[in-house]
């Protein structure tokens, strides 16, 4: 899949937030394939960056359980750093107030604007 498509996908104000949420659950069990590539970890961020709060939980759960069983490239670990997978590991509360403060200034951001 096109890291483009999918970021202009995520992006378009013409796709509404249930086709998003299609995409996510479509993709769902390839998500460790497509963070290990170059091209695959932009899509990932992508899709990462529509996906709602729930999906994001999702998301990191299925990278977590599947995370023993890979080694690490280096798509990975950017991958990993940027969602804070290890804080996730840590604490699953701690993370998701970290959620609900980032999507509340994204908000802001955006009444700004």
């Amino acid at each position: 899949m096109d890291s483009h498509i999918v970021d202009s996908y995520g992006k378009s104000a013409f796709v509404g937030e249930k086709s998003r949420e299609k995409l996510v659950m479509k993709m769902k069990g390839t998500y460790q394939d497509l963070a290990s590539t170059k091209y695959g970890s932009r899509s990932f961020e992508a899709i990462w960056n529509s996906a709602g709060l729930k999906h994001k939980k999702g998301l990191l759960d299925e990278l977590c359980c599947k995370e023993a069983l890979r080694s690490h490239s280096e798509h990975e670990k950017i991958i990993a750093n940027k969602i804070h997978l290890s804080l996730y590991k840590r604490c699953k509360e701690e993370r998701k107030n970290s959620f609900d403060t980032n999507d509340k200034v994204k908000e802001k951001e955006k009444k700004l604007m």
